[in-house]
């Protein structure tokens, strides 16, 4: 591990906040510390960047929102384990207060969920062909039920993520999830039947292994799904 004055330093007086933010953040990511061990003491932490307590106290929340560290009353600040949910509450609530939302979340996921539906028809195994299956067969069953109609449509494109097997994917889309639901409903409440086929088209190219055929099914699936926000 490298030693702490290597990422520690006094910061210059101008935008002090800004900048002790920014380096507490190099501090925790840079210096190799693991998730689950104590950073600094606060009282030589504030010497080493040459800040007020109250202003690094300041600092170790913005560091705790953005799920850096974790505080516990009585307790060291410590690192806290990688996870992408902080950051996608941040992003979701940005997104959210956007007139255009839901146009803007179909184009985005068209390039997004095409990859995924191509690297989906590649790795895919048997377990996950039976269960897109049965999502689809309850979708069917269920057409009056627009609840469990979107549930199912969620869990489709949930088990096209598993996969794919690519993390990143998952980490790029939680910070729509909500989004996610809210356009289903949508686009459910316009029109099962073109659900149902844009998921049966997927899946007959998921499970020939088909990339480029399940990349153009997932496409023209969205496609439709982006004319169904538009008629509402």
């Amino acid at each position: 591990m490298a030693p702490v004055e290597e990422f520690v330093r006094k910061l210059p007086s101008s935008h002090k906040t800004e900048s002790l933010i920014r380096a507490l953040q190099n501090y925790i990511i840079d210096s190799g510390l693991e998730p689950g061990m104590p950073i600094m003491p606060e009282r030589e932490m504030a010497n080493r960047f040459g800040v007020g307590r109250y202003s690094l106290r300041e600092a170790l929340r913005v560091a705790q929102s953005q799920g850096l560290i974790e505080i516990n009353q009585g307790c060291r600040p410590r690192v806290a384990k990688p996870s992408p949910q902080a950051a996608a509450q941040v992003l979701s609530l940005n997104i959210r207060r956007s007139a255009q939302t839901f146009t803007h979340l179909i184009e985005a996921r068209i390039y997004i969920e095409c990859g995924i539906a191509r690297y989906a028809a590649q790795r895919r195994t048997e377990a996950h062909v039976r269960a897109l299956s049965k999502t689809i067969a309850d979708m069917q069953s269920h057409k009056g039920d627009t609840k469990l109609c979107v549930d199912r449509d969620l869990e489709f494109h949930n088990i096209l993520l598993e996969a794919a097997g690519n993390e990143v994917f998952e980490i790029m889309l939680q910070p729509v999830a909500e989004l996610l639901r809210k356009s289903r409903d949508k686009t459910m409440a316009v029109d099962v039947e073109r659900a149902i086929s844009g998921h049966q088209a997927i899946l007959d190219a998921v499970r020939a292994g088909n990339p480029g055929q399940a990349e153009h099914a997932m496409r023209n699936h969205l496609v439709m799904a982006q004319e169904d926000i538009g008629e509402r």
